[in-house]
Formats: C-alpha cells, structure tokens, sequence
C-alpha cells in the first residue's frame, strides 16, 4: 500500500460521520491486542482503523520533536508502510498507542539526524523540547477554576525543566503507564520513572503556590 493510499483511505473515512462512528465503535467492541492481530492478519479495516484513531496523537507528539510539518508526516507515513511491509513478523500488543510512538520517535529522531536538525547526545541528556501547548495544558486546568489561576497553571508548566513536562506529558496527556513511559525515556527500572513523574508532580505545585 502506497503512502498516498494511506491518507487518501483515512481522508474518505474523516468525510463521513457514519465511518468516524464505526471506527469509534471499533475500538470499543474490541480491546487493542485483537484489533493488532487483526492488522497484522491483513485486515485493511484494522489498519486504516489504527491510523485514524491514533493520528493525531502521533502527529502532536512527533511536533515535540520538531515544528517541520512535512518531515512529521513523512515519519508517520513512513511508519505505516513499514509495518504494512513487516505486518506479520510485528510482535504483540496490548498497547497500540505507545508501539506507535516508540516506532515514530525512532524513526523522526533517525531523519532529524540524516538532516543535521538534532545533536542526539544533547538531546537524550537534557530532553526534547515539549513545550505544552495551551491546548494541551487545559488537561490540568479545571474550567471552574478563575482565568488568574489558569494563567499561573499555564506559567508554571513552562517553568518546569523539559524532562518534567515530557513525563507530565505522557502521563496525564496520552494516559501511557510507567512501564511504557520507562520505555519511551530510557529508564532502566520503572522506579526512575516513579521517581521522575512525583517529583515533577510536586515542582508544578509548588511554582503554582
């Protein structure tokens, strides 16, 4: 399957109210392991399922690693064809999400590097940029909450180091547990993840006091 069949099978499907139900009810008839031994069985439904159900998860978290639009598509396309090519040799999940984004950090970071835009020691040392987006940020913001406490919620978050964000991302944001977040950053042990995810926890409080 051509990239260009990819996204022109996701745009059809975004076109109609009744294929976003469908695929909404995809997912919740079955549970992620099925639907990824359906795809890597040749199931074209399972497949244009995952990418529009995960897309913009991947897209916004790709954008941390780089503002390119194009590079960032090309890594999500180029993630599809491969595991298209290499469906039925992918291992098993239980978790689609965070495959997707292990895949996709792999492959951004691999193309950052071909192109000079990433020094990777740098990088893995002191974090990527994850610079939460107002969006994003009104997962922590109660909408009760008065406009002067969510702009000191909104300036607390940029206050935290990129390390902090990144798990605070990942957690709160896209709903991945420690042992996928230790995979995603590296951690040896689950524990460095605990470690990190408390603490960044308690700096957001305390820069919001």
């Amino acid at each position: 399957m051509k990239k260009q069949q990819i996204i022109q099978d996701s745009e059809s499907l975004q076109l109609s109210t009744h294929a976003s139900q469908s695929i909404s009810s995809y997912f919740e008839e079955k549970n992620e392991m099925e639907i990824w031994k359906e795809f890597k069985f040749g199931s074209e439904v399972a497949l244009i399922a995952i990418y529009k159900h995960f897309y913009k998860s991947l897209y916004n978290y790709a954008s941390q690693f780089t503002r390119d639009k194009e590079l960032i598509k090309d890594a999500i396309q180029d993630l599809f064809i491969e595991l298209i090519q290499k469906r039925k040799k992918l291992s098993d999940t239980s978790s689609i999400k965070y495959y997707l984004f292990k895949s996709v950090k792999t492959n951004i970071t691999a193309k950052l590097k071909r192109k000079g835009r990433i020094n990777l020691i740098d990088n893995l040392l002191n974090g990527y940029d994850f610079e939460l987006s107002f969006s994003t940020e009104q997962h922590l913001i109660n909408h009760q909450l008065t406009e002067d406490n969510k702009v000191k919620i909104s300036q607390s978050l940029k206050m935290l180091t990129r390390k902090q964000k990144e798990i605070i991302y990942y957690f709160y944001f896209e709903g991945l547990n420690l042992k996928e977040i230790s995979g995603l950053m590296d951690f040896t042990n689950q524990k460095s993840a605990q470690n990190l995810l408390y603490k960044s926890v308690k700096a957001l409080r305390n820069k919001i006091k």
